[in-house]
Parts: structure tokens; sequence; C-alpha cells
């Protein structure tokens, strides 16, 4: 799937693939003539499209000023790009990187624009960082016990730098007990059921939601540093 379309406000709003490996683009299109408006349209490089796009989603902004598009491989690897499209189209830049998750959501009032690409790397080593020559699923003699399964990534608009911000969750020291409870494996919890759910309650509130808390976690904007979920007490 190398095109997309969707409408907003009596406009078209779509891209298409144009160009071959090594250096294709992406043509961005804004079609306003039906309702006596402007046809715009914006080409940029785009990478991602060597990867092949297994399914892609035009993500509108709730003031309809910004629209990303969201692509993914099918293959494990996903991203998206992100255009004004007033008061004149233009491009903001945008992300592909190895790792799945749901399209980018927008804040209410359409400051920020944020993506969770989940993404195992393992568990964290005495240093604070992951070793990725190791089985990610190898259970690490010291503790506490912190998996890092993916980043959050946060852009503030109408435009800037990518924030990315390491998820981790912070796991209980008897890992073979919690697992056996819950009648799973490692790999099977740690790949597939250790997932986070994303929402802005505000411009500059957002909710995160794992799947073994009961209640949620709310980050105020801008963020420091990795998100850790506690889990460290289940």
């Amino acid at each position: 799937m190398n095109e997309d379309e969707t409408e907003i406000d009596g406009a078209i709003l779509s891209w298409s693939a144009v160009g071959d490996y090594p250096n294709p683009e992406m043509v961005f299109h804004l079609d306003a003539t039906a309702d006596g408006g402007e046809r715009s349209v914006l080409q940029v490089k785009a990478d991602w499209l060597n990867s092949g796009v297994g399914g892609s989603e035009i993500v509108v902004s709730p003031d309809e000023r910004y629209a990303a598009v969201f692509h993914y491989s099918g293959q494990s690897s996903e991203g998206y790009d992100l255009f004004r499209l007033a008061p004149s189209l233009e491009y903001l830049g945008g992300m592909d990187d190895t790792g799945i998750g749901n399209p980018p959501v927008f804040s209410p009032g359409s400051r920020h624009l944020a993506h969770i690409m989940f993404e195992p790397r393992g568990f964290l080593l005495e240093s604070g960082e992951t070793d990725e020559d190791l089985d990610y699923f190898v259970l690490p003699d010291n503790r506490p016990l912190i998996f890092e399964m993916g980043d959050l990534r946060v852009q503030a608009l109408p435009g800037s730098d990518i924030e990315v911000h390491p998820l981790r969750a912070h796991l209980p020291a008897d890992l073979e007990r919690f697992l056996a409870e819950r009648h799973t494996t490692d790999e099977e919890w740690l790949a597939e059921q250790l997932t986070v759910e994303m929402e802005f309650v505000t411009d500059q509130v957002l909710r995160l939601r794992c799947a073994e808390l009961a209640e949620p976690v709310d980050l105020e904007l801008p963020i420091t540093g990795p998100v850790v979920f506690d889990l460290s007490r289940l």
C-alpha cells in the first residue's frame, strides 16, 4: 500500500509514493478545490518506503492544522511524517524505526504529538544500560529487575525535535513466581502482554495505562528521563 487519503473540512488529504530504491519520495496532497479552495502539493524524501508499506493512516489534529501520516511495514518497522496544513502546507519532520505500536496521538489543543514504539531491549544491567549482545529474556543477577520495553516519543508543535524517553518496567524480584501465577512464560509476557496505552488528558498531561497496573500514570510535559512503571509489588 503506497497511498492513502482522508477528508477534512471539505478538502482531500492524501499521500502517494514516487521514485524507486534507494531514493523514494512521498507526495503529500491537500486538495480543497471542490470547495473553491486551492490545491497544494509537497514532496519529501522517504527512506522508509525502501522497507515497503504494509499500511498507513492519516491522523488529523483536533484543530485541523496538522496531519501525521502513520506508516508501518508489517515487518516490525514503523513511523510517521508530520505536516502543517494551515496557514500553508509545510513538512515538520518525522521518524522511522524498528518496533511496533499504534498511530500517534495529538493533544486536545494540538500542541503536542505523542507516539509509543514497542521494541523489547532487555533488562538493565548494573551499568544502567541494556546489553544488546544478550538474549533480552535472560534474567540478570542484579536487582532491581528493570526491563526496557520501548520508547515514548513526544514532539511539540508547530515543530521541534522528537523527544525520546525509554519505557521501562520495574518488575517483581521473584519474576519466576510472578509468571507462574499467571500461567505464562517470560518471553510471552514481556513481548506480548506487557503493553501500554496512551491518551492526552490535557495539552500538558499525558496519561499512560500499563496493562498490569490498576491506576494510570499521568506525566506532565515536558518529560525528563525515562518513564518507569512500578510493578515490583505485584
